[in-house]
């Protein structure tokens, strides 16, 4: 028997649960806690399960790749070049990310409304230092006021609650 190519079979395995898909919508669409419901039910239990086994094997997976390839560097040379690789890749993707960044910010500039900045965001903190020191002051005073009342006798911190 000939065997069949993963591509081939990965696409049979894509249209074949499009029609079981098809065929349980078709069974009972409105039935609710039916048929559906327990195979939908079932199908999240068993994708759940298979992503918290994908999770546990990642960490050992990485660890025993990063071993096996500092153990074929074969002395400090061959170390030292990777290690050279890594810090340069490193550099590379950091300044590329910043340039995506600064060129994102340049584009879109973000709080910007019609080209000005947006007024009423502007409004809110200008001009208003006085009231919001004197909103703070009297914050700080009201938490002076319940400090003191936790002192030694005063029924401590428990009271407040």
């Amino acid at each position: 028997m000939k065997k069949i190519k993963p591509h081939w079979q990965i696409l049979g395995a894509l249209v074949l649960a499009t029609l079981v898909a098809l065929l349980f919508r078709s069974i009972d669409a409105e039935a609710e806690g039916g048929f559906i419901g327990g195979v939908v039910g079932f199908c999240d239990f068993v994708g759940k399960i298979f992503m918290n086994l994908l999770k546990m094997i990642i960490v050992p997976l990485i660890v025993s790749s990063v071993v096996a390839g500092i153990a074929s560097l074969h002395g400090m040379a061959g170390f030292g070049r990777m290690l050279g690789k890594t810090a340069g890749f490193y550099a590379l993707t950091g300044l590329f990310a910043i340039l995506v960044g600064l060129s994102m910010v340049n584009l879109i500039k973000p709080g910007l409304t019609d080209g000005e900045p947006n007024e009423i965001i502007k409004e809110a903190f200008e001009n208003n230092f006085e009231s919001a020191s004197e909103s703070a002051k009297e914050k700080v005073a009201a938490a002076e006021a319940k400090a003191k009342g936790i002192g030694p006798g005063s029924g401590g911190f428990f009271k407040l609650m």
